[in-house]
């Protein structure tokens, strides 16, 4: 089981040709990554505030399969596709309405401490969270 948001392409988000532009869908990753993570209990302000362990972007692509359109609403699954102790590796699966995909995007973190030193892994109360959740895919 992924966890799943949704997101309607608005107005401010399109081109004059009427789709998305192309930087949003990671502008829609990274909301859905947020609450994501607050789903499960870990709130992304409360992690930059206190944690010892951060997790920072390092690496992002996207594949484009169909445009996103105003008015369309996606539907965004999120997963975690990998996770080792020097890197976690998110999915998020785009898919419009009509349920053609639309898109899919990856981001690549490392866990590092405060001081953005390598550490090995994310925190096991992270891990068993994301597990109990079921977001390993």
């Amino acid at each position: 089981m992924a966890f799943i948001t949704t997101h309607t392409v608005r107005f401010a988000e399109i081109d004059a040709a009427g789709i998305a532009f192309f930087s949003r869908i990671y502008e829609w990753s990274h909301f859905a990554y947020e609450e994501a993570l607050a789903s499960v209990g870990l709130p992304l302000m409360e992690l930059l505030e206190s944690s010892e362990v951060m997790m920072p972007l390092v690496h992002s692509e996207a594949d484009y399969k169909a445009p996103c359109r105003l008015g369309d609403e996606l539907s965004i699954e999120v997963v975690i596709v990998s996770s080792t102790q020097r890197s976690v590796t998110w999915r998020f699966t785009f898919t419009g309405q009509d349920g053609d995909l639309r898109g899919v995007v990856r981001f690549v973190c490392v866990p590092v401490s405060r001081d953005f030193k390598p550490v090995k892994g994310m925190p096991e109360g992270w891990v068993k969270l994301f597990e109990e959740a079921g977001l390993y895919g």
